[in-house]
């Protein structure tokens, strides 16, 4: 298994030692670990535009933005992201319910601890539903494939109505087709639809769960049958 974890501590002695146990934890799981360490929040926060993570250890006091600000700016784009604080003092454990934080770890940081935190984070992750890293125009976000009610085609952008709101993306819709995979369809050619997210199919028309009413199209109206049936 493959897993991308950063360790965010704004001390040098804290990151080496959290990579010793982390690097340690991988080995003996047989887990392929892309681990990255940064010295801050901001540098975290560039980084994560580049290169999203599956697991966060977060150090809750840091100089400029604290572990928990960065936390939630974090959990905006990311709702798959396990984040797990380190903290020296257990005042801050009530916000960690706002960012839906896996664990609090007390400094000195057990190993063992560690490493049962960690094997939760990934049995979380394993169970977690498909989801996609999209390039919407203020940064990139990863949505749950089954979130999206349908896709909207408009001059250059695609429109993504879903369960969080609508989003706006330059992407192709035929790349954005093979990207969202099974379950999804042309009813037409400027829509396409989660058929997992349909609950009727009239003679010209969609309907979804959402209230939403999508065009038709004749010529694939067998098509969108067919993966209706198999998803419901």
């Amino acid at each position: 298994m493959d897993i991308s974890l950063a360790i965010c501590d704004d001390e040098d002695a804290e990151r080496g030692y959290l990579k010793q146990l982390v690097t340690n934890w991988a080995r003996s799981r047989d887990i392929y670990l892309k681990l990255s360490l940064y010295p801050s929040a901001e540098a975290l926060l560039f980084a994560n535009d580049e290169t999203p993570i599956d697991i966060a250890l977060l150090d809750v006091r840091m100089s400029n933005m604290d572990g928990v600000t960065l936390a939630k700016r974090l959990r905006h784009d990311d709702e798959r992201l396990q984040i797990v604080f380190i903290t020296g003092l257990p005042d801050y454990i009530a916000e960690g319910y706002e960012v839906s934080a896996l664990n609090y770890l007390l400094k000195p940081v057990s190993e063992e601890k560690l490493a049962a935190v960690l094997d939760r984070a990934v049995k979380r992750l394993d169970v977690e539903e498909t989801t996609v890293l999209l390039p919407l125009k203020d940064g990139k976000r990863r949505l749950a494939v089954a979130s999206i009610f349908y896709v909207e085609a408009f001059s250059h952008d695609l429109l993504l109505h879903t369960t969080q709101g609508d989003f706006s993306i330059k992407m192709a819709m035929n790349e954005l087709e093979v990207l969202l995979g099974e379950g999804f369809c042309r009813c037409h050619r400027s829509f396409l639809v989660n058929m997992r997210r349909a609950r009727k199919i009239t003679k010209n028309s969609v309907e979804l769960e959402n209230g939403a009413v999508l065009p038709l199209s004749r010529k694939l109206a067998a098509e969108v049958m067919d993966v209706f049936l198999k998803n419901h």
